[in-house]
C-alpha cells in the first residue's frame, strides 16, 4: 500500500474536480442540469474520498466512480475537448486504481479471509498487479503519460491536463 493514500486520492480528486468544471465550463454545461448532475456526483465522491482510509475497502466509492463516468458519457463533448474528457477520464481510472490497490487484497476463490489477516506478500502483490493495470487503462485514454514515483498523482494529473490544454490550442483560461 502506498504511503499516505488517503491525501494522495482525495488530492487528485481535487484537481480532477478543478479540471472537470473547467472543461464544462469551456462547453459552457457546467450551468446545465446536465452539468450540475455530474458535479454534484463528484461532489459525493469527493466527500467519501475525503473520509476513506486505507486498508478499508472501497466499493461504494469505486462504484460511485464508475456511474459517474457513465455520466461523463452523456454529456454532448465536442470532438476537440475529447482529449481533456479523456484526462478526466484517466484521473478517475487513477483514482479507482489507487482506492483498489489500497484496499484489501481480494481472498483467492473460495476461501473466507478477514482483511486484517491478508499477509503483506498477497497484499503487496495485490498492489503491483492493480498499479500495473491501472497504468494500462490510463495510457489507453491519455497515450502520452508517463507515470512517476517522484511526483504526486495529482501533480502529474495537472501536468498532463495542461500541457494538453496547451498543445491542443486551448484558451489558457482552461489551465488548472
Amino acid at each position: 500500500m502506498c504511503q499516505n493514500a488517503e491525501k494522495k486520492v482525495y488530492d487528485l480528486g481535487v484537481v480532477v474536480e478543478a479540471s472537470l468544471k473547467s472543461l464544462l465550463g469551456a462547453l459552457n454545461l457546467l450551468t446545465t442540469e446536465a452539468g450540475t448532475t455530474v458535479i454534484n456526483a463528484f461532489d459525493a465522491i469527493l466527500a467519501d474520498l475525503k473520509i476513506w482510509q486505507s486498508g478499508s475497502t472501497a466499493q461504494n466509492i469505486i462504484q460511485l466512480l464508475t456511474d459517474f463516468q457513465g455520466l461523463l458519457s452523456q454529456l454532448p463533448i465536442r470532438s476537440e475537448y475529447v482529449v481533456l474528457l479523456n484526462i478526466v477520464l484517466g484521473g478517475v481510472e487513477a483514482i479507482i486504481g489507487m482506492l483498489t490497490g489500497n484496499s484489501p487484497a481480494p481472498a483467492p476463490e473460495g476461501v473466507e479471509v478477514a482483511p486484517d489477516t491478508i499477509d503483506p506478500d498477497t497484499q503487496e502483490a495485490h498492489a503491483v498487479t492493480v498499479a500495473a493495470t491501472t497504468a494500462a487503462k490510463i495510457n489507453v485514454l491519455v497515450p502520452d503519460f508517463k507515470p512517476s514515483v517522484w511526483h504526486t498523482p495529482a501533480t502529474q494529473y495537472n501536468t498532463a491536463w495542461n500541457n494538453a490544454v496547451d498543445t491542443g490550442a486551448f484558451p489558457p483560461s482552461l489551465k488548472v
